[in-house]
C-alpha cells in the first residue's frame, strides 16, 4: 500500500472497544452510536474479564449487557457483538473464565495484562512473577505455549496486542492462530511488532484485523497510530480483514 492509500484507509468493523461497564468512559450505546457514525458495519462490545483488577466485569453484569445489546440491535443499523477481553492467568494456558462462561459471548479476544489475577498462588509464582520480574528467554518460551494451548482450548476470535507486556514468539502464535481462524490484532493505541516479527506472521497465513482499543466513544473505530506503523512496516491489504480504503 502506498502512503496516500495507508491514509485513506477506514474500518469495516471495529471489534475491541471499552464502555463504562469496565474501563471505558462511555456507555455501550455511545460506543455503538460513534461506530454508525463512523461508517462501521459492525462494532464488538469487549470489556475487560471476570479477574482483571478493578475494572473487570462480573460474570452476573453478562445477562445485563447482553440485554443492552439486544435492544439496541432493533434501533441501530450495525451488527452489535456482545464480547470479552479476557487475559492468560497461567503456564497452562488459562484465561480467567471458563469455557462454558465463555459461550455467553458472541466474540472472544484476549490477551496478557499484569493486572489480571491468576486462579491460584502457584499461579502467581509460575506465571506472574516471572514475566513481571524475570522475563527471560525461557519464559518467553514458556508464554508461547501458554498462548497456543489457550488458543487451542478457547478458539477465540482474535489474539490482541501481542508482546504488550507478556513476550512471545510471534510466528509460534500466528501458526496455531491460522489453524483455528484466530486473528492477529494490529492494536490502533499500541502495535507492538517489528519487522521481523511480522514477516514471520505473514509467513504462516495467519489474517490481521486492525482494531482501536477504544476506551472512549470518540476513538471507536480510530487506528492513526496502526496507520503510522503500516507506513513503517506494510502489511498486504489482503491480509488485514477489516479494512477499505475511501
Amino acid at each position: 500500500m502506498t502512503t496516500e492509500e495507508i491514509q485513506n484507509l477506514t474500518l469495516t468493523a471495529d471489534y475491541h472497544t471499552h464502555t463504562l461497564w469496565s474501563h471505558g468512559s462511555g456507555s455501550i450505546e455511545e460506543n455503538v452510536k460513534a461506530a454508525v457514525a463512523k461508517g462501521l458495519k459492525s462494532i464488538a462490545i469487549t470489556d475487560h474479564s471476570f479477574r482483571h483488577w478493578m475494572i473487570a466485569i462480573s460474570p452476573e453484569d453478562a445477562p445485563k449487557m447482553r440485554a443492552e445489546v439486544e435492544r439496541l440491535k432493533a434501533i441501530y443499523p450495525i451488527e452489535i457483538l456482545l464480547g470479552l477481553e479476557a487475559n492468560l492467568v497461567s503456564m497452562r494456558g488459562d484465561l480467567d473464565l471458563s469455557e462454558e462462561q465463555a459461550k455467553q459471548f458472541d466474540i472472544l479476544i484476549f490477551g496478557s495484562h499484569f493486572t489480571a489475577f491468576p486462579f491460584t498462588f502457584k499461579d502467581w509464582l509460575g506465571w506472574w512473577v516471572p514475566n513481571v520480574f524475570f522475563p527471560t528467554k525461557k519464559i518467553r518460551q514458556k508464554n508461547t505455549e501458554a498462548y497456543i494451548k489457550a488458543i487451542e482450548r478457547y478458539k477465540p476470535k482474535i489474539v490482541v496486542h501481542i508482546n504488550h507486556m507478556v513476550k512471545v514468539n510471534c510466528k509460534l502464535v500466528a501458526e496455531a492462530a491460522a489453524k483455528q481462524g484466530t486473528l492477529i490484532e494490529l492494536n490502533g493505541r499500541r502495535p507492538r511488532f517489528n519487522k521481523q516479527e511480522i514477516g514471520d506472521i505473514l509467513s504462516t497465513g495467519a489474517q490481521f484485523v486492525i482494531n482501536s482499543d477504544a476506551h472512549a466513544p470518540e476513538n471507536v473505530g480510530e487506528f492513526k497510530y496502526a496507520k503510522r506503523f503500516l507506513k513503517k512496516i506494510p502489511i498486504p491489504a489482503n491480509r488485514i480483514v477489516n479494512i477499505r480504503g475511501k
